[in-house]
C-alpha cells in the first residue's frame, strides 16, 4: 500500500511539471537565485518587435514588448510593470541562456514561405560573463523554419509579457517620448489646442515633417499632465491638436525605460 501511495505521488508531481507552460518562470530552482552585482540595476532580458509594414511615426514610438531588470522589475509595452520574485527571475534568465545558446546574432529560417514587410524580433539575455547576448530574427512567429529553442525563448518572454499586462500596475517614469505627426485634415473627432506650456517638439531629421522629443523631469511631467495620446497603442486615430501657428498634429507619447 505504501509503495502505491509513493508511486501516485510521483505521478502527480510529474503531471504537474508537464502541465507547466513554457513561459512560466515560477517554481523552485535547485540552483538557487542568481546573484547580480550590487549597487546597480541591469537589464537582464529583453524582447522587442520592430519594423514591418507600419507608419514611420509608429516606428519612432514603438518600445520593447518586454524589459526585465536584475531587481525583478518587468515592464511590458512601456505601460505595465510587475515585480518578479528572485526565483522567477533566475529561472527565466537561466532558461533563456539555454534557449539562445549556440545561436548567432542573426538567425534565418530553414525553408518555409517568404514573408514581405514583416517585423523583426530581437531577444536578449544577460550571460554569466556579464555580456548581453542578443539574437534577431525576421518574421519570427510568422515564417516557419526557425530553431525550436529560438521559438521557445520568444514564447517564454511573450508569456511573461502577457502576465505583466494582466497582473501588473501602470508603469511611469520621469522620462517620456513625445511625437507630433503633421496632419492635413482634421477628420472625425475633436481638435484641441496645443497647451501653451508644452513646446512643440523639434523636427526629426529625415522624418518627413515628424516632430519628436525625449523629455525629462518637470518637462516630462508637464507634458504627461497636459497632452492626450498616452493610449496611442489602442488603435484608431491619434488625438488631434492645433498649435499656436495653426498647424495640425496627431499626438502620441509614452514613458521611456531606463535603457532607452
Amino acid at each position: 500500500m505504501r509503495r502505491v501511495l509513493v508511486l501516485l505521488a510521483v505521478m502527480v508531481g510529474l503531471a504537474s511539471a508537464c502541465a507547466r507552460p513554457s513561459g512560466d518562470v515560477g517554481g523552485q530552482s535547485s540552483e538557487g537565485p542568481l546573484v547580480w552585482p550590487s549597487g546597480q540595476t541591469r537589464l537582464v532580458a529583453s524582447y522587442a518587435v520592430g519594423g514591418g509594414f507600419v507608419s514611420y511615426s509608429w516606428h519612432v514610438m514603438e518600445g520593447p514588448r518586454l524589459f526585465v531588470y536584475s531587481d525583478g522589475r518587468a515592464v511590458a509595452d512601456s505601460r505595465r510593470t510587475l515585480l518578479l520574485t528572485a526565483t522567477e527571475l533566475s529561472d527565466l534568465v537561466r532558461a533563456l541562456r539555454r534557449d539562445l545558446s549556440g545561436l548567432g546574432a542573426s538567425v534565418s529560417p530553414s525553408g518555409g514561405m517568404q514573408v514581405a514587410d514583416a517585423p523583426t524580433t530581437v531577444l536578449a539575455v544577460r550571460e554569466g560573463t556579464g555580456a548581453l547576448r542578443s539574437v534577431s530574427a525576421y518574421a519570427l512567429g510568422i515564417q516557419d523554419g526557425y530553431p525550436r529553442q529560438l521559438v521557445a525563448a520568444r514564447d517564454r518572454l511573450e508569456a511573461v509579457a502577457k502576465r505583466v499586462v494582466a497582473e501588473g500596475t501602470a508603469y511611469n517614469s520621469d522620462r517620456l517620448r513625445l511625437v507630433a505627426e503633421p496632419r492635413q485634415e482634421s477628420g472625425p473627432g475633436p481638435v484641441r489646442l496645443w497647451p501653451a506650456t508644452v513646446p512643440v517638439p523639434p523636427l526629426l531629421a529625415g522624418g518627413g515633417g515628424l516632430r519628436t522629443a525625449d523629455l525629462t523631469g518637470a518637462a516630462a511631467a508637464n507634458a504627461a499632465a497636459r497632452l492626450p495620446g498616452a493610449d496611442w497603442q489602442s488603435g484608431g486615430q491619434w488625438p488631434l491638436l492645433r498649435s499656436a501657428d495653426g498647424k495640425l498634429y496627431g499626438v502620441a507619447w509614452r514613458y521611456l525605460l531606463p535603457d532607452e
